[in-house]
Parts: structure tokens; sequence; C-alpha cells
């Protein structure tokens, strides 16, 4: 049984995800991570599949390396619909976006929480 925002999101939506074969989940392992870019404007995220992620942050934000990956594979995994992205991200509360996309990030990666924090952790940010 899942727990925390994630499982609460995750309830509500699944039925609706599952249901919707143009709005099927595209796993791929987090291995499949080619490489990845972050800067305090954007990052991107490069797939082994020849794809590319990006996530940028609002003007109004802080930077946050951490958000910025999490959002950017958040996109990719969750599939090729921008308008279900959008209805997710904005149904939940900006105070708990980065514990949502974190648990996302463990339970779609396979990682532990203390092998995806202390992979976040060591994200490198370009200068």
């Amino acid at each position: 049984m899942m727990s925390g925002i994630f499982s609460k999101e995750y309830e509500k939506y699944s039925s609706y995800i599952l249901g919707t074969p143009a709005l099927s989940f595209n796993f791929v392992p987090v291995d499949e991570i080619k490489r990845y870019i972050i800067n305090d404007g954007a990052t991107i995220i490069f797939w082994y599949d020849g794809t590319k992620t990006i996530s940028k942050k609002h003007k109004e934000d802080k930077f946050d390396k951490e958000i910025g990956f999490l959002f950017a594979y958040f996109y990719k995994k969750w599939g090729d619909n921008k308008s279900a992205q959008k209805r997710v991200i904005n149904s939940i509360d900006y105070k708990n976006i980065k514990t949502f996309l974190f648990e996302f990030y463990v339970k779609d990666s396979g990682k532990t929480t203390e092998q995806a924090k202390k992979y976040l952790a060591n994200l490198v940010v370009e200068k």
C-alpha cells in the first residue's frame, strides 16, 4: 500500500489515467537517463531513447536543482499528454509539490528513499 501525498494523488488519477490508453504511463527504468543539464533556469534530461524532457523554473520561483530534475522526470514518465500533466500538477497544493514529485520518483525509479535522496543531493549544476 502506498502512503503519503503520492498515494492520494495516484488514487485520484489512477482509474482515469489507466483507463485511458492515450494517457498511458511511459515507464522507463531510471538508468535510461543518458545525461542531464541543470542550470538555474532549466533542467534538461536526455534519455537513451533519443528524447529529452525540459523543465523551466518560473521567474518568481527560487532555484532548486532537485525540483527541476523531478519535474523533468515527471514529464517523461507521466506521458506525452501535457493537459493531463497540468491537471495533476495543478491539483496538488503548491507546498506539497516537491513531496509528490519525490514520491513519484521513488515509486517509478525503484530506488529506496535513501538512494533517491542521495542521487538528488549529488546532482551537478552547470555554471
